[in-house]
């Protein structure tokens, strides 16, 4: 017999009256409900104690209704357990709230959730402590240990992924400092990629040794470019990276195989665990040679083609390039070899038409006016200026890892862009990419162009934290503004023509 609702829940319910008033309710009565296992009874009056509460959060979200659809998916997914994950809601106000916030703020979020039973506990668990940044070493070790009792790393690694990316998005939807936010995502990438090398390398171990090259194991690491390198990741972002070995060496248990294919062998399947799930989606395009070259460099093959002067676009994505997984020792000798290569050669007579003719395309065949990314005045002319200007530069000046902005601060400590200059640039860079992340953690997917109805647009303001969407439109236009009178001023106009 269902146990009937008291006052307090039922006052709270009828605030959500609407047209379909009786679908809500619906759910409002599954919510009360206790799996088939549970305490009736027990869990009913364990849902009445946070539901006014509940339904103060749900009924301030754009779309209430569904809101509570989602909050009734996650509880689910908590199993027989529902009744206690109730009180201990009820005895922590700020995990009631978080929880309804982002059931209400996000069907991405929901969904990640609801793809892991019982995650939800695990991520309460963890709720007021360190992010990924503050405690990857203990992470890594976490996930180490995961791995070790578990049948299927790939689980393993995803697990890890969705917990760590919903305690991110919680403390990002509660003001978190954006670079904090980016710095949290990227440790997170890191750990796993990290976990990725040791699994794949033990596996292909086991069959074939690990490579020795004069008694000596061969080494293997992985490079971070673009956001991956500088600790920028958003929501959404591919992970860019290089794979590199020593050359040459035999395995110990397999002696008619190389070195360099036993470190293919293993990047392959760093590949297939991170993409596992729809984790991570890995981009190997700015290794050497592109797509025609091998997944994976050996340190001579690297030292060659770096002993050549590169193309423009080719120096200008590794001036943010830093060693993230694998041997350290080998990540920092590449990174070192990549980057006094990129930064130090000299730059020809029409670099500057080169960058503003590559920007152009870029905004001609990817930037629509509503790109906050590509578009006129994106913030890739932030990047533009920070990533060109630090080229001539030694390697000293331009710190690895060095996120845009410090980059862009220390260039203006250095005088060769004025602090007005960096103080706008970043400025803009933070709105238009903190708008970007509100629209993949919004849509759970990975666009970067702002809705052109006025009703979804309004949405993405008010998601953005602005009152009103003509004041949301009046920061953006500010900042694109900006982006591109310094673009302009620092590196050139773009061509009208020939794009």
């Amino acid at each position: 017999m269902d146990t009937p609702a008291p006052d307090g829940s039922a006052d709270a319910l009828r605030r959500l009256e609407t047209p379909e008033f009786e679908s809500v309710r619906a759910v409002f009565d599954a919510l009360r409900g206790a799996p088939e296992d549970g305490d009736a009874a027990g869990t009913a009056l364990a849902f009445d104690r946070i539901a006014p509460a509940l339904i103060d959060q749900i009924e301030s979200s754009a779309d209430p209704e569904a809101s509570l659809q989602n909050f009734l998916r996650i509880v689910e997914s908590v199993g027989s357990d529902r009744g206690a994950f109730y009180e201990s809601l009820a005895a922590d106000s700020e995990r009631l709230q978080a929880l309804s916030y982002l059931a209400g703020w996000s069907q991405f979020l929901s969904e990640l959730l609801v793809s892991a039973p019982g995650i939800v506990q695990t991520v309460f668990e963890l709720f007021e402590g360190p992010l990924a940044d503050e405690r990857i070493e203990s992470l890594v070790a976490e996930g180490r240990g995961r791995i070790e009792s578990s049948d299927e790393p790939e689980s393993a690694l995803s697990l890890m992924r969705v917990r760590e990316l919903v305690l991110i998005a919680i403390r990002d939807l509660e003001g978190l400092d954006p670079i904090r936010v980016s710095r949290a995502m990227s440790a997170m990438a890191e750990a796993i990629v990290q976990l990725a090398v040791e699994v794949a390398t033990e596996e292909r171990s086991e069959m074939w040794g690990r490579p020795e090259e004069s008694d000596a194991p061969t080494r293997f690491a992985v490079l971070g470019c673009g956001k991956m390198g500088s600790g920028e990741l958003i929501y959404g972002s591919d992970l860019d990276v290089i794979f590199v070995c020593d050359p040459g060496g035999w395995c110990t248990r397999k002696d008619d195989r190389g070195g360099e294919e036993f470190w293919t062998r293993v990047t392959q399947r760093v590949i297939e665990l991170l993409q596992q799930h729809r984790a991570f989606e890995v981009d190997t395009r700015l290794r050497p040679w592109g797509k025609q070259g091998p997944v994976v460099t050996n340190m001579n093959a690297l030292r060659g083609y770096w002993s050549d002067t590169r193309d423009i676009w080719e120096r200008l994505a590794m001036t943010r390039v830093a060693p993230i997984a694998g041997d350290p020792s080998l990540g920092h000798e590449a990174c070192a070899l990549i980057r006094e290569a990129a930064l130090t050669a000299p730059l020809p007579d029409d670099s500057i038409d080169q960058v503003a003719l590559m920007r152009a395309r870029m905004q001609s065949e990817q930037g629509s006016l509503s790109h906050v990314k590509h578009g006129p005045g994106g913030y890739v002319d932030a990047e533009f200026v920070a990533q060109f200007l630090s080229l001539g530069r030694s390697p000293e000046e331009v710190p690895p890892g060095a996120a845009i902005e410090h980059t862009l601060l220390a260039l203006s400590s250095s005088d060769v862009i004025p602090i007005d200059a960096a103080f706008e640039l970043v400025e803009s860079l933070r709105l238009l990419r903190r708008i970007e992340a509100r629209l993949r953690l919004w849509r759970g997917s990975s666009g970067s162009t702002l809705p052109d109805g006025a009703e979804e647009r309004a949405e993405v303001a008010r998601r953005c934290g602005f009152e009103s969407c003509s004041e949301f439109d009046d920061e953006v236009a500010t900042a694109r503004t900006r982006s591109r009178r310094w673009f302009e001023a620092l590196i050139a106009p773009l061509p009208e023509s020939g794009v």
